[in-house]
This record gives C-alpha cells, structure tokens and sequence, in this order.
C-alpha cells in the first residue's frame, strides 16, 4: 500500500505547476497584452503529442 505522505508528495508538485503556469500567464498577459487562448491551447498540444 502507498503512504498517504507519498501520494501528497507526487500532488505538491502537480498543484504548485498549475498555479506557477496560471500565474505567469496572468503576469505576462497584464505585461504584454498576450492572447490566453493560443498558450492554453499550446499547452494541451505539448501535453498530448508528448504523451502518445
């Protein structure tokens, strides 16, 4: 059976990479002006290509 610390510490990351991403694209879209649809978009792209 896993630990309950072990399965938090595979959740941290995942949840502190989210909330990095949404952060820097709320920064640079109040800096820059940029579209929000093409980097979420991207992103989906990176994830699925890269999984398959």
């Amino acid at each position: 059976m896993v630990s309950t610390a072990t399965i938090i510490s595979m959740f941290v990351p995942i949840i502190f990479s989210f909330i990095l991403f949404a952060g820097l694209i709320l920064f640079y879209r109040r800096r820059t002006g940029i579209a929000v649809k093409p980097l979420i978009i991207g992103s989906i792209g990176f994830i699925v290509f890269t999984q398959y």
